[in-house]
């Protein structure tokens, strides 16, 4: 039986949130706030303060105000902005090193379109597959125009010119399930880390990038493919959840510092999360409620 949910204007939701405690200390902005943002993205956060809402509790801890809960929402909303313009340089430098290599060692066959190209166990093979034609066919670009326009096959579609179309989530695959590892090799040696677990960074990242442009919270928030941390790059004195976003945030410093040859991004980070324990901790070990 279907469930009934019937619609709630903002005012019946601002009620909802008194009707559990929630301390209204800016009820008319609230009101805006929840008419722009949305009461199921509020809730998303606001969980963190309820008692215990997997169980239907829902009352918010004593003294909890809604001042509170927009304060970390905001410091979210700056942690993605952070994480995507480091998430831009990686996925840019990355697309131009792996073009590169690849093109090096294959030439100019679309070996990327042709299944034995890949490991056999690769998931839903045909379904990325028929994505990569996809992309490349919907494509607006006249580079891939001029390569098509006579046979209309993508055949003749090279690799450095198919990095550019196809989302960072299929290159990312590509990292990963290639029969010919050494071009991914290549990359990982030219930023100076380590291969073992640079096949799932990739991964993890261009997931997290998917997650940062779609707005999703980070905060209290594990990662949907776990990012490897190198020992040695672990910081002193921070315990965090290897599931964590923290995660990925040293595996981003670690690249990063390797592309621009300075800090200055892993200071931004690290200022920001240094700016507040109640956000920090939520980053470091997220947990559901």
């Amino acid at each position: 039986m279907k469930r009934e949910k019937p619609f709630k204007s903002i005012t019946a939701l601002i009620e909802i949130l008194r009707g559990r405690m929630l301390d209204l200390d800016d009820e008319s902005g609230a009101e805006k706030f929840l008419y722009d943002f949305n009461y199921y993205r509020f809730t998303g956060y606001a969980r963190q303060w309820q008692q215990n809402p997997a169980h239907g509790v829902d009352q918010f801890q004593d003294g909890t105000t809604f001042s509170d809960i927009l304060d970390v929402i905001e410091r979210d909303s700056r942690m993605r902005r952070i994480l995507s313009d480091g998430l831009r340089t990686i996925e840019l430098s990355v697309r131009a090193r792996f073009a590169h290599e690849l093109g090096d060692t294959h030439g100019e066959t679309a070996f990327y379109l042709d299944p034995d190209s890949y490991l056999p166990i690769m998931p839903r093979m045909d379904e990325f597959l028929e994505g990569l034609e996809r992309d490349l066919r919907r494509s607006k670009s006249p580079t891939i125009a001029r390569y098509t326009a006579d046979s209309g096959s993508l055949e003749d579609v090279p690799v450095w010119v198919a990095v550019e179309v196809l989302s960072f989530g299929s290159i990312a695959k590509m990292v990963q399930y290639l029969q010919d590892d050494y071009p991914a090799r290549a990359v990982a040696s030219s930023y100076s880390v380590k291969w073992a677990g640079f096949q799932s960074t990739i991964h993890s990242l261009a997931v997290l990038r998917n997650v940062c442009a779609h707005h999703a919270q980070i905060w209290h928030r594990k990662l949907d493919i776990q990012c490897p941390t190198n020992r040695k790059l672990r910081p002193r004195g921070i315990n965090f959840d290897p599931q964590g976003p923290y995660a990925a945030i040293i595996a981003m410093k670690e690249l990063l510092k390797s592309i621009s040859g300075n800090q200055v991004w892993a200071d931004e980070v690290d200022a920001h999360l240094d700016s507040s324990s109640t956000y920090s901790s939520g980053i470091y070990r997220p947990f559901a409620k």
